[in-house]
């Protein structure tokens, strides 16, 4: 088999991943070579690679098929997702910093967020489609007659301790126009302002 560098290089060249400059990651980092440095580091900064459990990358070690077959799931979930970890992470600690000071209403519904659709383009079917493509069900509460999508705004209903989360990974999707947190008397928050 090739080397692991080569495999990196091969997969980075492929399908075009920026380069992120070097940082500390692995404790024989300072083995590297400056062609594949930066390849090995951004496969670490999105998860697809994790080195040894002793730190190291051991960049001449041989990959065998079981090693492979890791890399290559997780390298497809981002591409099947589509979702950049780091940006879900920078919007939730936003969110989270802005509940704390009071920017958010700390009274929202806990386990049921909205997003957003243009239903001119997606049907009610279409959206129920996407959220069941993130495993999401439509929240249905009976009082409120939630079961029904209006004017493309689905009730969703997420782990408890997860909103932030959820609506952060959902804004990230080009077919949702926007993401709220689900207040008695209205919205809350729009996870959309804290893209970066």
């Amino acid at each position: 088999m090739k080397k692991i560098v080569y495999f990196i290089a091969g997969v980075l060249f492929a399908f075009g991943i920026t380069a992120f400059a070097a940082t500390t990651v692995f404790t024989d980092q300072n083995t590297f070579e400056d062609w594949y440095e930066d390849a090995v580091i951004n496969l670490s900064n999105k998860g697809i690679i994790t080195g040894y459990s002793d730190g190291s990358f051991q960049a001449n070690n041989n990959v065998n098929r079981a090693e492979l077959a890791v890399m290559l799931e997780r390298f497809a979930k981002t591409i099947e997702t589509g979702i950049d970890e780091d940006k879900v992470e920078l919007c939730k600690t936003n969110l989270n910093s802005q509940l704390k000071s009071g920017e958010i209403e700390d009274w929202y519904e806990k386990g049921e967020i909205f997003a957003g659709f243009d239903e001119e383009k997606y049907s009610d079917d279409e959206i129920l489609g996407i959220l069941d493509e993130y495993g999401l069900k439509q929240h249905i509460d009976d009082e409120v007659d939630s079961d029904k999508i209006f004017y493309g705004i689905v009730y969703i209903s997420v782990p408890e301790g997860d909103e932030f989360k959820w609506m952060c990974i959902l804004s990230q999707d080009e077919r949702v126009i926007n993401t709220d947190l689900n207040f008695e008397h209205g919205y809350g928050a729009n996870p959309e302002e804290n893209k970066q």
